[in-house]
């Protein structure tokens, strides 16, 4: 990792961004943003998200947050970028990050007091799975326009994400099927699930607790695979990139949970008048990778604005 001086040392003089923002940082700073931007535009796939971003309202500003590379919070609509990474790393994380603003700016969120356990799992699982699909498609955009060190830095730390991807497309896939493959990928990395689920699940319904509105949680909806596929995978053009069938979102590696996950909701479910006891039809996860949990307990904290 680079400082936060040597951060700033390769800006370039552009003079605005290629996507309008509303940048927050000291001047110095907010060249870096814009070259960040201008950088990410090149690519169609992330320019797309940049816009999106941008006419939801959202300010982009930086933040040392340890461990973590960026971040999106929808209630202060701000996508913050820690400027101690390296520029090509922060291309990948900022098309990452706005496209979480394009999604929390359409609303697909979990209802966490009435979806079911089994829902909330597809549906966050899904919306961290499509925001590294667009980081991994922008930074091979860019890739094939000779600019190859945001794709090879992403590639190093998310190969469950690139691999099928790269596969797909080496087979002559179109882009739209590889990106399904690269969504897939996704839930292959065990140990990001198991800490999205210490987040989603543990800390999200322990604070339901301390807010004492846990014992009105229903977990009555229930959404389906084409639901996710519909909600997530969604393209500007009102269709989805999801070439798959999307009944395999509700099984299998797709919501899966691993032993301390199921001793948890065993020990929230206990006693409770509308308890949801579909939770344990979902498939055990055998161990895996242990999380990051230092990064993306932060990065969500960010998103979340806690």
């Amino acid at each position: 990792m680079a400082s936060l001086k040597a951060a700033f040392d390769n800006v370039q003089d552009n003079e605005e961004a290629a996507v309008p923002f509303e940048l927050l940082a000291e001047p110095e700073a907010n060249k870096f943003l814009v070259d960040i931007i201008n950088r990410v535009a090149k690519s169609p796939t992330g320019k797309k998200s940049l816009e999106a971003a941008a006419k939801a309202g959202y300010a982009i500003d930086i933040l040392n947050m340890p461990g973590s590379m960026g971040g999106c919070n929808p209630q202060e609509k701000v996508i913050y970028l820690n400027p101690v990474f390296s520029d090509s790393v922060l291309v990948t994380a900022l098309a990452h990050e706005s496209r979480h603003a394009d999604q929390f700016d359409r609303n697909i969120i979990p209802d966490f007091e009435n979806d079911s356990v089994k829902s909330q799992i597809m549906l966050t699982r899904a919306m961290e799975a499509d925001a590294q699909r667009i980081a991994c498609v922008t930074g091979w955009e860019l890739s094939q326009q000779g600019d190859d060190l945001p794709y090879k830095d992403f590639a190093d730390t998310e190969r469950f994400v690139v691999k099928p991807f790269e596969l797909a497309i080496s087979k002559g896939a179109d882009v739209d099927t590889a990106s399904t493959e690269a969504f897939k990928g996704w839930y292959d990395n065990n140990g990001t699930k198991k800490a999205y689920e210490s987040i989603y699940i543990n800390q999200q319904f322990d604070g339901f607790k301390s807010q004492g509105i846990d014992r009105a949680m229903k977990f009555e909806n229930e959404i389906s695979g084409k639901e996710i596929a519909d909600r997530v995978c969604f393209k500007e053009d009102g269709t989805s990139y999801f070439k798959d069938n999307p009944k395999i979102l509700e099984n299998d590696k797709f919501v899966d949970i691993d032993m301390a996950t199921k001793g948890y909701l065993r020990r929230f479910m206990m006693n409770r008048e509308t308890a949801d006891n579909a939770w344990q039809e979902l498939p055990i996860r055998t161990a895996g990778a242990k999380p990051n949990n230092q990064q993306i307990t932060q990065t969500l904290a960010a998103r979340r604005g806690r």
